[in-house]
């Protein structure tokens, strides 16, 4: 599997979105049309993310920017994020 994206709640509150695998260049781009296309607020669940590149942490940090909130990403992926944010 090089990656899943699975929405495992659309209720009143929102949208929660699971990412599971490598997310490619491909995957981001499907994950930012599924996060554009949801007329709710979005939390992404990283918590099965794996590998992710700088391209990535970057699409996933734009998207927190614009209003979804990210749970349950590694250590790892915290510190990339942290990075990114401190550039941003």
């Amino acid at each position: 599997m090089a990656f899943r994206i699975t929405s495992t709640r659309s209720d009143g509150c929102g949208t929660l979105l699971r990412v599971e695998g490598q997310l490619s260049l491909d995957g981001v781009a499907e994950l930012v049309g599924v996060c554009e296309g949801s007329a709710r607020p979005v939390t992404i669940d990283l918590s099965e993310l794996r590998l992710p590149d700088g391209a990535v942490v970057a699409a996933l940090g734009a998207l927190e920017q614009a209003g979804a909130t990210l749970v349950g990403a590694s250590q790892y992926l915290e510190l990339r994020l942290k990075s990114w944010r401190r550039r941003a």
